[in-house]
């Protein structure tokens, strides 16, 4: 998954986890309440980081699970891209 997020969404920026099935994802400031709709109305299901934080310290941040095939994370970052795109364009 770093590797297409990467290609595919190079402003985002992360830490590769030493271990777990998740991806802490900086989407730096955008809106992850308002992305986390978009993304699902591409049929990609991420978090909020700000639902998960009782702090608010991943702010700005999306949880994204990578336990699935290749060819499934590939999909779903294109997916996300596009959403991506969409948030740009209706600021």
């Amino acid at each position: 998954m770093s590797k297409l997020l990467r290609q595919h969404i190079p402003d985002w920026t992360f830490v590769r986890p030493g271990g777990g099935a998740f991806l802490w994802v900086d989407v730096g400031g955008v809106n992850t309440a308002a992305f986390q709709q978009l993304a699902l109305r591409q049929g990609v299901l991420c978090t909020d980081g700000d639902l998960l934080s009782p702090t608010r310290s991943v702010l700005h941040h999306l949880r994204l699970a990578f336990d699935q095939p290749v060819e499934s994370l590939e999909l779903g970052v294109k997916r996300l891209a596009a959403a991506m795109a969409n948030s740009v364009r209706s600021k």
